[in-house]
């Protein structure tokens, strides 16, 4: 298939960048539990948080 390649290459690109993502939230994460804190709400690491994981759902869970 001629667009094999291409398609391959895009979905590596979008994989290392969700890597890239979750590696991220693991260490805004674990500098929560290191400072034993929540992000407040508002602040530019629970904005962080929300961009990467999305908001929580009726249900509690989250969107993403």
């Amino acid at each position: 298939m001629p667009n094999e390649g291409p398609w391959i290459t895009k979905t590596i690109i979008e994989l290392e960048e969700r890597i890239a993502e979750l590696e991220c939230m693991v260490k805004v994460f674990r500098s929560c539990i290191d400072m034993q804190a929540l992000p407040r709400k508002g602040s530019r690491c629970h904005k962080k948080v929300y961009d990467l994981v999305g908001a929580p759902d009726d249900d509690g869970g989250c969107d993403a």
